[in-house]
């Protein structure tokens, strides 16, 4: 029942291929579950030879359902962290003039390749990654209130100081860069250390 409900949690944001291979793994993992009471109700009528065809069927489609699990999770990246790889360098980068924020609770700005979310609070800029770690939503579309980000996709909330999750779908926080003012610049960087996959996704010819 929980991995259920987590199933159809994630399923209920998916669209398209991703929606039907969904689909496809819980009516497959539901098919399993029949086939296996079939398979006792048989046993306990004395036919195990219908018992263990049943049972073997069942191992057959819970096979089937574990491959798309698997498909969904690392080729399609359903409940995945969207974030996983947007690394700023850990030198301190440029990333917009001071007066960006002027009047406004929060702007985006492209750091290299990462998009990065910068919000006036109270006085003190924040950065935090741009793209919601539960479906990549843009969070400069959504919401600031309260000292909280809320995605515009499926309104999970995040704390600006910490990016913690406060209120889902989202489970994964918000990744926090460091942040200060130089010359009327906005500068950021990574605050902690990555690991090898993420600062290097592909390796190298001489690997």
């Amino acid at each position: 029942m929980p991995a259920t409900l987590t199933g159809a949690s994630d399923w209920t944001d998916t669209l398209g291929a991703e929606r039907r291979i969904g689909a496809v793994h819980a009516v497959s993992n539901y098919a399993a579950i029949a086939a296996y009471l079939a398979s006792w109700t048989a046993r306990r009528r004395g036919r195990h030879g219908v018992g263990i065809g049943l049972s073997a069927a069942g191992a057959g489609l819970l096979g089937v359902s574990g491959w798309l699990g698997g498909h969904l999770s690392y080729a399609a990246g359903v409940g995945v962290d969207t974030t996983a790889f947007s690394t700023l360098p850990s030198d301190w980068t440029d990333a917009a003039p001071e007066t960006a924020l002027t009047g406004k609770e929060m702007v985006a700005v492209l750091v290299g390749t990462v998009s990065v979310l910068l919000v006036n609070r109270s006085g003190t800029v924040v950065a935090l990654s741009n793209r919601c770690t539960h479906r990549g939503a843009p969070l400069n579309d959504g919401s600031f209130h309260d000292g909280c980000i809320e995605c515009p996709w499926h309104g999970s909330r995040f704390r600006v100081a910490d990016g913690q999750v406060l209120r889902g779908p989202a489970t994964r926080p918000q990744q926090v860069y460091e942040t200060r003012v130089r010359d009327g610049r906005i500068q950021v960087r990574q605050q902690d250390e990555q690991r090898t996959l993420r600062t290097n996704p592909v390796a190298s010819g001489n690997d």
